[in-house]
């Protein structure tokens, strides 16, 4: 998500696991609090008065900010990797099924492209019914097919390539 490679992980109890970017989630949370503590602060105050806003919308910043910084920081401290688990037939995050192995359809390697000189390539899992399952973005095509590849085995599905 945010540009990282997408990082496969083998469970204690030997899972096929996508792991989280604890690190990107922490940055970010840092960077919204930071915000919200400079908007807060005499400094922050006294720039936000030069652009004339009223105190409510000056507070209202502060609050957006500490919204945004929340869950980014749950993410980086709590969050749960999504696992192919084998034993339930199913993919969870932390306790919570997201979806069973027999509602998957296939596993979707995309290309994209962006200004017509970088691509990258995005990985998803469709489901019969419901939205697909967002699993990253790989920047190498090697790795890309290797990854859709491991999880359609840990799904039993097949990979479907979308080239543009």
């Amino acid at each position: 998500m945010f540009g990282a490679a997408i990082r496969l992980t083998t469970e204690p109890e030997g899972h096929l696991g996508v792991a989280l970017p604890r690190g990107i989630y922490a940055v970010l949370a840092v960077l919204f609090t930071a915000a919200a503590l400079f908007m807060a602060s005499d400094f922050g105050r006294a720039a936000v008065r030069e652009l004339e806003w009223p105190v409510w919308g000056q507070w209202a910043a502060v609050a957006v900010a500490l919204g945004f910084a929340a869950p980014f920081g749950q993410q980086a401290l709590w969050g749960h990797p999504l696992v192919f688990d084998a034993h339930q037939a199913a993919i969870v995050r932390g306790p919570r099924v997201v979806a069973e192995f027999s509602t998957v359809s296939h596993v979707e390697l995309r290309e994209r492209r962006a200004q017509d000189r970088f691509r990258f390539w995005e990985l998803r899992v469709h489901r019969t019914a419901g939205r697909p399952i967002f699993l990253g973005r790989e920047f190498d095509d090697l790795e890309a097919d290797l990854v859709a590849a491991r999880v359609a085995t840990a799904l039993g599905k097949p990979v479907k390539h979308v080239v543009r």
